[in-house]
């Protein structure tokens, strides 16, 4: 069924690798609206977002690669300490700007 205001949020699913978690996304590519962002491994360790940029990196590539606009969300950051989401958000916005100059909006 397509229906184009019909969509989905993506995450890594907990203990995936980066790679398997890049599969999963590319899957579901087309139906995403949005991306939780959070750094955890390998299991339900938080750490800081950057701890797994390789990954950051490689789903702000296949979302530009799309051509959509999806917005990324912080969720879970180390401790749950809002200066970790100080932390987080500018990582977040490393990575982003480092994806190219048509940048995701964050």
């Amino acid at each position: 069924m397509d229906r184009p205001i019909v969509g989905t949020y993506w995450q890594p699913a907990v203990g995936l690798t980066d790679d398997q978690a890049l599969e999963s996304l590319q899957q579901v590519i087309g139906h995403v609206m949005g991306v939780h962002a959070f750094s955890w491994w390998p299991n339900t360790e938080r750490l800081p977002l950057t701890a797994r940029r390789y990954l950051w990196e490689a789903v702000a590539d296949v979302l530009l690669a799309s051509g959509k606009h999806v917005d990324i969300m912080l969720e879970f950051v180390a401790d749950d300490l809002p200066v970790n989401v100080l932390a987080d958000a500018s990582g977040l916005k490393d990575i982003t700007l480092a994806s190219g100059p048509e940048a995701l909006q964050t």
